[in-house]
């Protein structure tokens, strides 16, 4: 972690009781609706040429029959993704199954909430980078990391660095990223390829451009947390911008106990 570059830990997880859920047994004790992307993500999301999301289509079906439903997708059937879902507002009885203590790698104060990524095999999450620190826990399947360094940015086509998808490339989808024609680049870059399997925790420093595929029925959890200047960013946003931000994933809440944590963790880097 402090030569920010990915790692794997193997077993990471190994203490967690939620390396006992399986699909079937993940919705927990009550029954909620998701919504889900059909497609690609940028196949079901409209945007603007300057990198502005218009419009989102989502499917929205109970939580238990597309966790039956996904382990047995055929190759002709819409790839149905869970995305971003924030697991402990709507399932909190499962909170008790993440043991943030094993390994103790982040302030929990300066984490966003948990959320689930879960899909069957073929899914893929688009060429981008992240603000923040951000750990993935595989719970269930595997899936297909390729990762660039962040001196590779230019060569990634990104938005302008105003959009509000400024942090993801334009070659949003795997057939983008083959187009030799639009993206000459992109040929040229060699990427670090990493298999994350069952029990895996993967550690991504922030800035590393990557996409991600499924390889089989997945289920994932995502962990985001920021350093204290970039929350100090986070609150000094204001305005549309601000707006824009706290609409992604990796927002971290700003409470008393997240004001508090900052002022610890600059008092102690400062003796």
């Amino acid at each position: 972690m402090p030569r920010r570059r990915p790692v794997i830990l193997s077993g990471g997880i190994d203490t967690w009781k939620a390396r006992t859920w399986t699909f079937d047994s993940f919705p927990g004790t009550r029954d909620v609706s998701v919504h889900l992307e059909e497609g690609e993500l940028f196949d079901c999301t409209e945007l603007s040429p300057e990198g502005t999301i218009l419009s989102k289509r989502r499917v929205e079906m109970p939580l238990r029959d597309f966790a039956r439903e996904l382990q047995s997708v055929t190759d002709d059937a819409p790839r149905r993704y869970l995305t971003e879902w924030p697991l402990f507002e709507f399932l909190p009885e499962l909170a008790g199954d993440i043991d943030y203590a094993r390994p103790n790698l982040f302030t929990r104060e300066f984490a966003a909430p948990v959320r689930v990524y879960m899909g069957p095999a073929g899914c893929f999450t688009p060429m981008h980078y992240d603000h923040a620190h951000n750990m993935t826990a595989q719970i269930l399947g595997s899936k297909r990391w390729v990762f660039y360094p962040p001196s590779r940015g230019k060569r990634m086509y990104p938005y302008d660095s105003e959009a509000q998808l400024a942090h993801f490339s334009r070659a949003n989808s795997q057939t983008r990223l083959r187009d030799d024609a639009q993206f000459p680049l992109l040929r040229k870059l060699r990427g670090y390829e990493a298999i994350v399997t069952e029990g895996d925790l993967l550690y991504v420093p922030p800035g590393w451009w990557h996409h991600v595929y499924t390889l089989s029925p997945s289920l994932s959890l995502n962990f985001f947390w920021k350093s204290v200047g970039l929350l100090a960013l986070q609150i000094l946003m204001t305005g549309k911008r601000r707006a824009l931000r706290q609409r992604r994933a990796s927002n971290v809440p700003i409470t008393r106990e997240v004001i508090f944590a900052m002022a610890r963790t600059v008092i102690w880097k400062s003796r």
